[in-house]
C-alpha cells in the first residue's frame, strides 16, 4: 500500500490507499493510522489472499462465513503456513497487538450505507487468549462498494479490550497490487486508532465513507 498522495499505481493511476477528506477529525487520524502499520496491512493481504486461494481455501472461507466467531474455523487461517508472514508481521509491529480473522458484510450503496464483520480476535503474544468480537458501522459517504468476504486485520488492544464506541473511516484500496476494502477502526471520544480490517473477498470500488458504530466482544 502507497500512503503518499502522489504515488500511482502499475497503470499509472493513483491507487486507493487514500481518500478525501469525508471529515476533518476521522481523515486527519484515520490516514496517519493506517499508513503507521503499512507493512502489517500489506502482508495481511498478500496472507489472506494466499490462504482463500490455496486449495482448500474456498472450504476455509465458507467455514468461517458460516460461523465467524467459532475458533476451530478461524484457526484454520491462522495456523495456516500461508500466513505465518502476517503474524510475524503484527508481531514486529511495536503498536499491534492483536491479530483478528473473520467474516464481512455489510454494503454500501450511493450516500448511505452499513459495514461491519464478526470474527475472532488473537493476542498475537499468546494465540491461546482469544475473543468472539463484532463490529458495526452506519456509513455516510459516496460509490458503491460491497461487502462480503474473508476479513483480516490487527487491533491495538488486547482481545478482551475491544468493546468502545467508534469512527470508523472506509475506502477501497490496491495492497501489494491486491483489492481490499479497509476499515479504520477509531475510538470516538478520541480518535485514538482501536484498530483496522481489510475485506478480502468482497470486492472494492471508488468508495470513501466515514461511520459511526461499535466493536463489542461476542
Amino acid at each position: 500500500m502507497s500512503c503518499g498522495r502522489d504515488s500511482r499505481s502499475r497503470s499509472g493511476q493513483r491507487p486507493r490507499s487514500w481518500a478525501p477528506s469525508t471529515g476533518p477529525g476521522t481523515w486527519s487520524s484515520g490516514a496517519p493510522s493506517i499508513c503507521q502499520h503499512q507493512e502489517a496491512s500489506n502482508s495481511l493481504t498478500k496472507s489472506g489472499y494466499a490462504v482463500a486461494s490455496s486449495p482448500n481455501g474456498s472450504g476455509i472461507v465458507a467455514a468461517i462465513g458460516s460461523a465467524p466467531t467459532n475458533s476451530a474455523n478461524t484457526d484454520q487461517v491462522m495456523n495456516n503456513g500461508l500466513f505465518t508472514d502476517a503474524l510475524n508481521s503484527v508481531k514486529a509491529d511495536r503498536l499491534l497487538r492483536t491479530m483478528f480473522v473473520g467474516s464481512a458484510g455489510g454494503a454500501q450503496v450511493g450516500l448511505f450505507g452499513g459495514g461491519g464483520g464478526s470474527g475472532v480476535a488473537y493476542d498475537v503474544l499468546s494465540p491461546s487468549d482469544r475473543a468472539g468480537v463484532g463490529y458495526s458501522s452506519f456509513n455516510l459517504g459516496a460509490g458503491a462498494q460491497a461487502g462480503g468476504g474473508l476479513l483480516v486485520g490487527a487491533m491495538v488492544r488486547q482481545p478482551r479490550q475491544l468493546n468502545t464506541s467508534t469512527q470508523v473511516w472506509s475506502f477501497g484500496a490496491a495492497l501489494v497490487g491486491l483489492g481490499a476494502s479497509v476499515s479504520v477502526l477509531m475510538d470516538s471520544d478520541n480518535l485514538d486508532l482501536v484498530g483496522f480490517t481489510l475485506n478480502l473477498g468482497g470486492g472494492f470500488g471508488a468508495s470513501s465513507s466515514i461511520g459511526w458504530g461499535s466493536i463489542w466482544l461476542t
